[in-house]
């Protein structure tokens, strides 16, 4: 069971034997960390998962260090420490197949990959200062991830999956999330930056305020310029609390070296709150409901669903299956694509098989991505498009690209595209996209047809 998460800076000054009397200058995080420590004996957890930004990281993946036993890590900061962690056995045995089973993006990395790649197989001061500066963390089984540079909802969700590991383990786990602030601040060795100090206190007031969505919606400029290495360890962290009501403690923030530190923790209770994952799978909306069973009908049992049993009303049934049209279901997860298949005109007897044939080759057909898995089910967000009749059209200023969706032809070659897609703005834009699509040159002669569309979800 998870019984708590920690959230941590690793500033290597922080050991007395590494700043020889610097670490002075952040008293404030000193003694976050002994508050911290102090919860960790109270908490009495039998073992450590801990996510790093700092070890071997990847463009697309999560990295899982298989390292038996972990140990080292900062010997670059000339301190040498007998330390050391046995790798969580059974936990680690799970991880790589739930995630698996999720779509979530993963790479196991044991000690001869690591020298492969050029890493030693040692933890990274990401991981091995507050390893350090908790003492009663010490000696515990561990298993240190890093989050690569995955966006940060994968990360998130990557979190709820490793929380459902966690709630069937036997073992009480506690969740370190490490991470440095803005390295922005003014007196560092770092240009500074404005968004350095506003990225902190946006963070805090995060946190002291239970806004789990804040780190999530942050702009990506804004991160960047901050430039900062919590985010992406703490979005994991807070996937893990998906769901869970958890009130967060913040101990410490400051920045006395330029950079920012922030410490707190998360303890789970009972209750529960909204999940910012799950949340979208309720719709009212029937097309998307026909949808949403239809790709869950078929990743689990290659069949189609039962209308029947999605408690549509009368008039919704009138309007799915008396109803003929071309229709596009899409599928997104985590911000990004991950199926589209439609169809410009009716091929089927009725919309709503019209809309089960779509889903259906959207989840499993869509040759740019593999099948989506049962794991992804949950957290898919769906949106279907109802085609009208297209109507032929003399030139490009009958189009107009938030309204219309266009389709250019040149005999056999067609290619359509969608109205109001976002970075479409232009005319222009979709109707290269659109001859892109079809492999029409650019200075090639084309029929132009113009159709509205019946927007759901």
């Amino acid at each position: 069971m998870l019984c708590g998460v920690f959230f941590a800076p690793h500033p290597p000054i922080l050991l007395p034997a590494i700043g020889k009397g610097e670490e002075k200058k952040a008293s404030l995080t000193l003694s976050g960390f002994s508050e911290l420590n102090r919860l960790a004996a109270e908490w009495s957890p039998d073992a450590v998962v801990c996510l790093t930004p700092h070890g071997p990281m990847f463009e697309d993946s999560l990295c899982i260090m298989d390292f038996e036993p972990y140990t080292g890590g900062l010997q670059d900061f000339g301190f040498q420490s007998d330390l050391s962690w046995p790798l969580n056995i059974p936990l680690h045995d799970q991880v790589g197949p739930a995630f698996h089973d999720a779509g979530i993006p993963f790479v196991h990395l044991d000690p001869p990959k690591a020298r492969r790649y050029r890493q030693q197989p040692l933890l990274d001061h990401g991981a091995a200062v507050p390893l350090t500066l908790i003492p009663a963390l010490r000696h515990k089984p561990l298993l240190c991830l890093t989050p690569g540079f995955v966006p940060r909802r994968t990360l998130y969700r990557a979190g709820a999956v490793l929380a459902g590991l966690l709630e069937k383990s036997p073992q009480r786990i506690l969740v370190l999330a490490s991470g440095d602030l803005a390295h922005s601040h003014p007196g560092g060795v770092y240009p500074a930056a404005p968004e350095g100090p506003e990225f902190d206190r946006q963070l805090e007031e995060a946190f002291r305020s239970g806004n789990r969505s804040a780190l999530l919606d942050m702009p990506e400029d804004f991160i960047r310029k901050a430039a900062q290495c919590a985010v992406n360890p703490f979005a994991v962290a807070l996937g893990v609390l998906d769901g869970k009501d958890a009130p967060f403690q913040v101990y410490s923030r400051e920045a006395p070296y330029g950079v920012g530190y922030m410490t707190a923790s998360a303890l789970p209770g009972a209750g529960s709150v909204p999940s910012l994952l799950y949340s979208r799978e309720k719709s009212g909306d029937p097309y998307v409901s026909l949808a949403r069973a239809a790709v869950r009908s078929w990743v689990l049992n290659q069949a189609a669903p039962d209308l029947g049993r999605l408690d549509l009303s009368p008039d919704e049934m009138d309007a799915l299956t008396r109803r003929r049209a071309g229709a596009f279901v899409s599928l997104h997860l985590d911000g990004a694509l991950r199926g589209c298949i439609g169809t410009i005109q009716a091929t089927q007897p009725s919309l709503s098989k019209e809309i089960i044939y779509c889903a259906r080759q959207s989840c499993s057909a869509d040759p740019r991505f593999d099948p989506v898995q049962a794991g992804e089910l949950d957290a898919l967000e769906i949106k279907v498009d109802i085609l009208g009749d297209p109507e032929p059209v003399a030139g490009p200023e009958h189009l107009d690209a938030r309204r219309y969706g266009v389709i250019v032809q040149k005999g056999a070659q067609r290619g359509l595209l969608l109205p109001d897609l976002e970075g479409v703005d232009t005319v222009e834009e979709q109707l290269d996209i659109a001859r892109r699509k079809a492999g029409i040159p650019p200075e090639a002669d084309v029929d132009l047809f113009r159709f509205e569309v019946e927007r759901h979800g």
